[in-house]
């Protein structure tokens, strides 16, 4: 067992002894829950002993079980508050400002974790940021082998929004609570659980991969790692020993100990985000809070991924459907965003780019049912992997949400590749959502087409809007 999971296990241990009755992390002040929906709340407490909570008007009671951990469910509330959550077992715990309204998980990588003060005309969307209804419940990072019951806020609380405290806020998370907290007028309550670097197969629990054969190599991976650092520390034991004694007789001598010289050195801790432990983020940053009841989903990775996207076909879909298991909810809104690019234009168009084969990849997981994504490639900038402007981001989010989850009738998706055809030495391409028509933002032929021969060598293409197709040559 290693250091960082003997201190996260001692301090669980520490802070059960310590409470006669403790409340899951998510319920702390300030706590946004879901509006029309039954409302859990869940803990812990001494084995056997009765649990009474209470809240806006209702009272509930539960036994904690075997385990301790105990569960009660609140009738749906309307948007609107606030409350006080009571929760009584021996002592009693009060949970003050307490919103009903929407609550969404924000969840991937960096680009989600990308903070309020990176933005595009921080200052300035800082010093707006005054929505006391919008708050975010920012969860700590971590890494374990098993899944694991509690979780902890980085903050201690639900962060009430204001210019003040908003700099930490994952941007995307922000503009997109934003846009629906003032389309809808009632409290958005945000749980962030993004870590930066960290591929889809971390946040899928391991019964999902398993249960899918194409993704064999995934777990295979995962005992690799931790049977490759089992067996190198096995190995040092006999070193550890000889420095032991080596230690004891130099104290009994009166001399300084040595620092122990070791042959060989530890592979990566399975513990460490590098090792890219699949399970290892979905064991403590998503499966704490899965007993809550939540609207959706918004979702920003894939950079990692970006080297295997055959696997993110497969990957990306189990993970979706692992979440909307775990979360009891089987058409569970999932809204991702797609990658942007990080290369400017090439002299020559390349023969292959993996960021681009990503992006075909989570398009075609739009046959996933009950998801939408958010394009951004015309966000990017040159070189960079976090574009600054995640407003289009979350304004692009919260416009899917609108229209698939709130039933709102407006254009949230921009045109899709539908056919295409050779006419006349050229190839004109069809597209799905053309609504009113293509235009380009700055009313100059579109960019970025390539075209190829017989050969298959891809130039780059003459292109040109022709109604709701555009016409594609290359002399």
């Amino acid at each position: 067992m290693t250091r960082a999971l003997l201190a996260f296990v001692f301090g669980c241990l520490v802070s059960s002894a310590l409470a006669k009755v403790e409340l899951a992390g998510l319920f702390v002040e300030h706590l946004v829950v879901q509006r029309d929906r039954p409302i859990p709340v869940w803990g812990w407490a001494t084995p056997g002993e009765s649990v009474t909570a209470r809240l806006a008007g209702q009272q509930q009671t539960a036994t904690a079980g075997a385990n301790g951990r105990w569960q009660v469910e609140f009738d749906a509330l309307p948007a609107g508050g606030p409350h006080t959550l009571e929760v009584e077992a021996g002592e009693k715990v009060t949970v003050n400002d307490v919103l009903v309204g929407e609550v969404w998980v924000c969840s991937g990588q960096s680009n989600m974790a990308f903070e309020m003060a990176g933005v595009r005309d921080a200052k300035k969307e800082m010093a707006e940021a005054n929505f006391p209804q919008l708050r975010m419940w920012h969860m700590r990072y971590g890494i374990t082998l098993e899944p694991q019951d509690r979780c902890v806020s980085l903050d201690g609380q639900w962060v009430v929004c204001s210019p003040t405290s908003v700099g930490p806020f994952s941007a995307v998370g922000y503009f997109f609570a934003r846009d629906l907290h003032q389309k809808l007028g009632v409290p958005i309550g945000m749980i962030h659980t993004s870590w930066g670097a960290t591929s889809a197969a971390q946040w899928t629990s391991h019964e999902a991969l398993a249960a899918e054969p194409k993704l064999k190599s995934v777990l295979d991976f995962k005992r690799k790692v931790i049977d490759d650092y089992v067996q190198a520390a096995l190995r040092l034991v006999p070193e550890l020993q000889k420095w032991k004694t080596e230690t004891e007789a130099a104290q009994a001598e009166g001399r300084p100990p040595t620092l122990p010289q070791f042959q060989q050195q530890l592979p990566a801790d399975p513990l460490n985000l590098y090792t890219h432990l699949p399970t290892g983020c979905f064991n403590v940053m998503l499966h704490p809070i899965t007993a809550a009841s939540i609207r959706g989903v918004i979702w920003y990775q894939g950079e990692q991924d970006s080297s295997q996207a055959e696997l993110y076909r497969t990957g990306f879909p189990t993970m979706i459907r692992d979440w909307r298991q775990r979360f009891r909810n089987p058409d569970l809104p999932f809204l991702y965003v797609q990658l942007c690019t990080i290369n400017a234009p090439a002299e020559q168009p390349p023969e292959r780019s993996a960021w681009a084969e990503l992006r075909e990849v989570q398009t075609a997981c739009l046959d996933v049912p009950h998801t939408a994504m958010a394009v951004t490639v015309d966000l990017s900038e040159p070189n960079d992997p976090h574009p600054r402007n995640k407003q289009d981001v979350g304004k692009r989010l919260a416009l899917a949400a609108r229209a698939t989850v709130y039933g709102e009738k407006l254009i949230y998706q921009g045109p899709t590749y539908k056919r295409m055809q050779p006419e006349k030495g050229k190839m004109r391409i069809h597209f799905d959502h053309v609504h009113g028509g293509l235009v380009t933002r700055d009313k100059q032929p579109p960019q970025g087409f390539t075209i190829a021969g017989e050969d298959k060598k891809f130039v780059w293409a003459n292109a040109k809007i022709d109604g709701p197709t555009v016409l594609v040559w290359s002399d």
